[in-house]
């Protein structure tokens, strides 16, 4: 991660990353917050839209629903972190190291019917993950972590605040998922790595 970016997460604390979002999805984040911030006043938000070309739709989503939103891409320094401030990740190629700063990970394009995103790239760094029911994509890792209680997955967007609210307050809960999904990585690490690069290949953009 750059040093801007890394200073500006590492100052963000709790934080949430909802990577690989979906039009939808960001609506059920940011809804999501607004009721963890009835408890949880200091957490952070970072969402990092699938799609390059929707970086502008989803800043106006972030303001429409009465959050301020900054971008990656014009974070000032310095910078006073404020949880009602929503970063946006405008970027390409940074989301997968930028989930080492997290504090629980919302894998996008599992909520909205995408069929799942790849979520070994916060499971390898011992994050919490919450999923939607959609991993049509990702069938056999989804089950090798539910089977392993490596990720927390959610039926339905209305109870994706209840999923990360028990990651904030049960951090030792949090923390025994996290590391199950990175033991899953490091103890599979080539049949996880043949099964993504066999799914990659036409996994949907």
């Amino acid at each position: 991660v750059p040093e801007d970016l890394a200073l500006a997460l590492s100052a963000r604390s709790p934080l949430w990353i909802a990577g690989s979002t979906h039009p939808t999805e960001e609506e059920f984040v940011l809804d999501a917050l607004r009721k963890l911030h009835i408890r949880h006043p200091e957490l952070h938000l970072m969402i990092a839209p699938r799609h390059p070309g929707r970086f502008d739709e989803v800043e106006r989503i972030i303001k429409a629903s009465g959050y301020s939103c900054i971008r990656r891409s014009q974070i000032p320094f310095p910078n006073e972190p404020n949880p009602n401030q929503v970063l946006l990740l405008d970027s390409i190629g940074e989301l997968a190291a930028a989930y080492a700063y997290a504090t629980v990970v919302f894998m996008g394009g599992t909520l909205a019917p995408a069929g799942g995103h790849n979520i070994l790239e916060p499971a390898r760094f011992a994050k919490p993950i919450v999923i939607g029911p959609h991993m049509e994509n990702f069938r056999e890792i989804r089950d090798l972590f539910t089977n392993n209680h490596a990720v927390f997955p959610v039926a339905e967007p209305n109870v994706l605040y209840a999923a990360v609210g028990i990651y904030l307050i049960k951090e030792e809960f949090a923390r025994e998922r996290g590391e199950a999904a990175q033991k899953l990585v490091n103890d599979n690490a080539g049949v996880v790595d043949r099964m993504v690069s066999i799914l990659t290949r036409w996994e949907p953009a």
